[in-house]
Protein backbone atom coordinates (compact mmCIF):
# COMPACT_ATOMS: atom_id res chain seq x y z
CA UNK A 1 0.00 0.00 0.00
CA UNK A 2 1.29 3.23 -1.23
CA UNK A 3 0.86 6.49 1.14
CA UNK A 4 1.80 9.85 1.50
CA UNK A 5 2.84 11.47 4.77
CA UNK A 6 3.13 15.02 6.26
CA UNK A 7 5.98 15.89 8.96
CA UNK A 8 5.63 18.81 11.04
CA UNK A 9 8.78 20.23 12.11
CA UNK A 10 11.40 18.35 9.82
CA UNK A 11 14.90 19.34 10.92
CA UNK A 12 15.38 18.50 15.07
CA UNK A 13 16.92 15.35 16.20
CA UNK A 14 13.36 12.68 16.14
CA UNK A 15 11.71 14.78 12.74
CA UNK A 16 15.21 14.32 10.72
CA UNK A 17 15.19 10.39 11.84
CA UNK A 18 11.56 10.51 10.81
CA UNK A 19 12.57 12.20 7.44
CA UNK A 20 15.24 10.00 6.41
CA UNK A 21 13.00 6.96 7.77
CA UNK A 22 10.34 7.80 5.49
CA UNK A 23 12.56 8.87 2.27
CA UNK A 24 13.99 5.16 2.67
CA UNK A 25 10.41 3.61 2.49
CA UNK A 26 10.00 2.59 -1.25
CA UNK A 27 5.73 2.73 -0.04
CA UNK A 28 6.03 6.76 0.73
CA UNK A 29 5.58 8.26 -2.32
CA UNK A 30 5.69 11.83 -0.90
CA UNK A 31 6.59 13.71 2.30
CA UNK A 32 5.52 17.25 3.04
CA UNK A 33 7.36 18.70 5.44
CA UNK A 34 6.71 22.04 7.26
CA UNK A 35 9.71 23.98 8.53
CA UNK A 36 10.53 27.47 9.56
CA UNK A 37 13.49 27.38 6.98
CA UNK A 38 14.00 25.95 3.60
CA UNK A 39 16.10 23.17 3.56
CA UNK A 40 18.68 22.28 0.59
CA UNK A 41 19.62 18.76 -0.82
CA UNK A 42 16.40 17.06 -0.46
CA UNK A 43 14.68 13.95 -2.21
CA UNK A 44 12.83 14.91 -4.92
CA UNK A 45 9.91 13.01 -3.18
CA UNK A 46 10.12 16.12 -0.52
CA UNK A 47 7.95 19.42 -0.77
CA UNK A 48 8.52 21.89 1.39
CA UNK A 49 6.35 24.70 2.98
CA UNK A 50 8.59 27.58 4.71
CA UNK A 51 6.12 28.36 7.22
CA UNK A 52 8.04 32.06 8.96
CA UNK A 53 5.86 31.92 12.40
CA UNK A 54 8.29 35.22 13.46
CA UNK A 55 6.50 37.20 10.36
CA UNK A 56 3.42 35.22 10.12
CA UNK A 57 3.88 34.74 6.60
CA UNK A 58 4.43 31.15 4.22
CA UNK A 59 5.74 30.35 0.79
CA UNK A 60 6.08 26.68 -0.95
CA UNK A 61 9.37 25.87 -1.52
CA UNK A 62 9.70 23.73 -4.79
CA UNK A 63 13.39 22.87 -7.13
CA UNK A 64 11.82 23.09 -10.86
Amino acid sequence: MNFRALVIGGTGQVGSALMRALVAEPSCLEVVMVNRKALTELSPRVRQVVLDTENATSETVTDE
